[in-house]
């Protein structure tokens, strides 16, 4: 039992994006400034190389162009990317910009989208009871900066002294690809071409699924857990 305290954590993930395209950012985009724009519904990020456009409601990213093509679907399941744990179900959600471009020259924007537990559960994700996972408020930040090729996304959760004590399940994030990605590499022994997958999927052991490749991959097993590698090699 793991009894979660006064405290925040936070982790942080790098994504390979893209490049606007919507002309109201075109000026700043020739300096390479960074702009930002925001609606009742959402936040866009762009800097010239990359646009984000992520969802006030649940933290979400709608939207992620690399030099005008989109990089995400939402053919899959939970379309985008997100967070496990997101920000919906609690008593409150508060967005804000936390940093605003206009006030540095244009250096860098971050947004955020959190949501308040006020002492219900929060987080959906995998592992969770159909309640919710744990009483905590959960924070949900994107970050661009000037010249950067990737969008910064960290998560924080605030377990405050009046919230009941709890256990929590994994935390992650997640990003849904559009299906001209072919390449997978973890490390220098698992470096290559990943077809698409055919039909039949089989289990070994609990929660570990595993499909059948066709193509160069045929007779072969592949899953989420093969692909981790050595944890101790990867840079943070």
């Amino acid at each position: 039992m793991i009894r979660i305290a006064n405290m925040c954590t936070a982790a942080a993930v790098l994504l390979i994006l893209g490049m606007s395209i919507l002309p109201a950012f075109h000026a700043a985009e020739k300096e390479g400034r960074v702009t930002l724009l925001e609606d009742k519904t959402t936040f866009t990020l762009s800097n010239g190389i990359v646009t984000a456009g992520i969802l006030k409601s649940n933290g979400d990213i709608r939207s992620l162009l690399y030099k005008g093509s989109e990089l995400l679907t939402d053919k899959s399941g939970h379309p985008g990317g997100y967070w496990s744990h997101d920000t919906t179900g609690g008593a409150d959600l508060v967005t804000r910009v936390t940093i605003d471009p206009a006030d540095n020259g244009g250096e860098r924007a971050e947004v955020s989208i959190k949501g308040i537990s006020g002492g219900i559960k929060m987080g959906h994700g995998p592992g969770a009871a159909p309640d919710g996972d744990f009483p905590a408020d959960i924070e949900i930040r994107y970050a661009l900066g000037r010249g950067d090729s990737g969008i910064y996304t960290y998560c924080i959760f605030e377990h405050l002294p009046e919230y009941a004590a709890a256990t929590m399940t994994e935390a992650r994030f997640a990003v849904k690809l559009a299906d001209f990605f072919d390449w997978l590499r973890a490390d220098e022994h698992r470096n290559k071409y990943y077809p698409k997958t055919s039909g039949r999927t089989s289990t070994s052991g609990p929660r570990r699924r595993f499909r059948m490749k066709t193509s160069m991959c045929t007779r072969r097993f592949s899953g989420r857990i093969g692909h981790s590698g050595f944890l101790r090699r990867r840079a943070a």
